[in-house]
C-alpha cells in the first residue's frame, strides 16, 4: 500500500486513500489508534463486515461497503475498504450546512 492522502481522522485513528499496485486500484486503509479498547473494537468491525461479504452478500448485491484486508503495521490494525466517495457529513459541511437537494439524498440513499 502507497499512502497518497489523508482522507480523515477521528477518534479511532485516522483513513488514508492508498495505491495498490498488484491491483492498479486506490483503497481507503483505516489506520487504528494503537490502545487496546480501539484495537479490539477493529478486530469486531473486520469480524462483521467480513461475514457480512462473504455470507451474506458475495455478489455485493446489497451495497455493504468492502473489506478487502486487514494487518498490523507499526502495532497499528490497519483495514483496507473499497474507496468510496465523500461522506455525507463531508458534503453538508461542503454545503455549509444548509442541507441537501432531494436528488442528492436519493443518491446517497441508494449507496
Amino acid at each position: 500500500y502507497s499512502v497518497k492522502d489523508i482522507l480523515g481522522h477521528g477518534t479511532f485513528g485516522q483513513v488514508a486513500k492508498c495505491w495498490v499496485a498488484e491491483t492498479n486500484s486506490f483503497v481507503a486503509v483505516k489506520i487504528i489508534k494503537n490502545q487496546p479498547a480501539y484495537y479490539q473494537q477493529a478486530l469486531v468491525e473486520v469480524s462483521i463486515l467480513t461475514t457480512l461479504n462473504k455470507k451474506f452478500d458475495p455478489e455485493d448485491k446489497h451495497h455493504i461497503v468492502r473489506i478487502y484486508d486487514y494487518f498490523v503495521y507499526q502495532r497499528h490494525l490497519c483495514i483496507a475498504f473499497e474507496l468510496l466517495d465523500t461522506n455525507l457529513y463531508e458534503l453538508i459541511k461542503l454545503n455549509h450546512f444548509r442541507g441537501l437537494s432531494l436528488s442528492i439524498v436519493q443518491l446517497f440513499a441508494k449507496q
